[in-house]
C-alpha cells in the first residue's frame, strides 16, 4: 500500500512524481494497479514511465499522459506459457514520445527450442493487452521503424492484443517486430496513423 508523509491519503492528494526513469515498477507477482493517472515524466531512450514484469500483474483503467518516451513496458522474460499473464486493460496512453505500449522478451534463451516453442516456450510469458487507447504516438519523431508505434512487440509468444484503438501518430499501429509466434490480434482499430 502507498504511504504518504503525515498519514495523507494517496486517493485524495495530488503527488508530484517528477522523475528521470520509471515512476511505477510492478515486479512482484499478482499486483493490481487501477485508476491511476501519470502525467509527463522524463525517461532515457527506450525506457518507460510504467514497467511491468511480475507474473499475473494487472494494470487497468489508468491514464498516462505525454511520457518522454514509452508509456508502458511489459517484460515477459523468465516465465513460460503456463505462467499467469500480465494484463494491461482499458488504459489511455496519450501522446507518448515514441511507443505507447511495448512488450518484449529477451531474444537469446538457450531453453527455447524448436521442439518446445509451440508448447511451454520457456523464458516467454504471456500478456493480454485489451481495450486500450493510444493517441498520437511518437511525437518525439523517432525513426518510424526503430522505436515507434502504438504497440511494439519483440520476441513474444502466446499473447493476445485485442480491441485496442490507435489514433494518429507516426509509425506502425501494432508492430510485431521480430521472433513473434502464436499470438492473437483481434478487433483492433487504427485511425489516421
Amino acid at each position: 500500500y502507498v504511504r504518504l508523509a503525515k498519514g495523507r491519503d494517496p486517493n485524495t492528494c495530488v503527488m508530484d512524481l517528477s522523475s528521470v526513469g520509471t515512476v511505477l515498477s510492478m515486479r512482484a507477482p499478482f499486483c493490481t494497479v487501477r485508476g491511476v493517472e501519470f502525467r509527463h515524466g522524463s525517461q532515457f531512450q527506450q525506457r518507460a514511465l510504467v514497467r511491468m514484469s511480475g507474473e499475473g500483474c494487472v494494470f487497468e483503467y489508468c491514464r498516462i499522459t505525454e511520457p518522454t518516451t514509452k508509456g508502458i513496458a511489459v517484460s515477459l522474460g523468465g516465465k513460460d506459457q503456463q505462467s499467469s499473464p500480465i494484463v494491461v486493460r482499458g488504459c489511455h496512453v496519450i501522446r507518448p514520445g515514441n511507443v505507447g505500449i511495448g512488450v518484449t522478451t529477451p531474444a537469446r534463451n538457450p531453453k527455447l527450442t524448436a521442439e518446445n516453442q509451440s508448447t511451454r516456450a520457456p523464458g516467454r510469458g504471456r500478456a493480454i493487452l485489451e481495450y486500450n487507447l493510444i493517441t498520437d504516438n511518437n511525437w518525439g519523431a523517432h525513426q518510424a521503424l526503430w522505436e515507434s508505434g502504438a504497440f511494439k512487440c519483440c520476441n513474444i509468444s502466446g499473447c493476445v492484443i485485442r480491441y485496442n484503438e490507435m489514433r494518429g501518430g507516426h509509425g506502425p499501429g501494432i508492430w510485431m517486430d521480430w521472433q513473434n509466434y502464436n499470438n492473437r490480434l483481434e478487433g483492433n482499430r487504427h485511425i489516421d496513423g
